[in-house]
């Protein structure tokens, strides 16, 4: 077999260095990197976008949910959270990320978990392929 890196337990080491802010009496941690939602809902803004366009609270919320977490984002806005306040942790998120994937440049690929496991069937096939349905809630 050939080269063999286990995510799971590189993203497991990754977490355990997440970025975290504290606010309204509690700690956060944010996740280990921006969620690919996060720039899915970017791009499908950047396509209608026009002069005029008006961003509509579930946008920013959808948006801050996709940075932060949508339950840190609930618990903020129950804690009375203010537009600029939003502001600052959306900052400091992005700030976080920008740090983190400047770091991982230099670094390369995760290499935790370098030893390669027993295939998962006993003739050492690969899984099916998944189907291009399988990715239909993605709109």
């Amino acid at each position: 077999m050939g080269e063999f890196v286990d995510f799971d337990q590189a993203w497991a080491e990754q977490a355990a260095n997440a970025p975290t802010f504290k606010a309204f009496g509690r700690t956060f941690t944010l996740p280990i990197s921006p969620p690919l939602k996060l720039t899915l809902l970017a791009m499908r803004a950047a396509q209608r976008a026009d002069a005029e366009a008006e961003v509509d609270e579930t946008t920013v919320l959808d948006s801050a949910a996709a940075l932060v977490g949508r339950d840190t984002v609930k618990e903020l806005l129950d804690a009375g959270i203010s537009m600029d306040q939003l502001g600052d942790v959306v900052r400091f998120a992005m700030e976080s990320y920008s740090k983190r994937s400047a770091g991982r440049a230099d670094t390369g690929p995760p290499t935790a978990g370098t030893e390669q496991p027993e295939p998962s069937s006993p003739t050492g096939d690969t899984s099916n392929p998944t189907s291009s349905g399988s990715t239909d809630w993605i709109s």
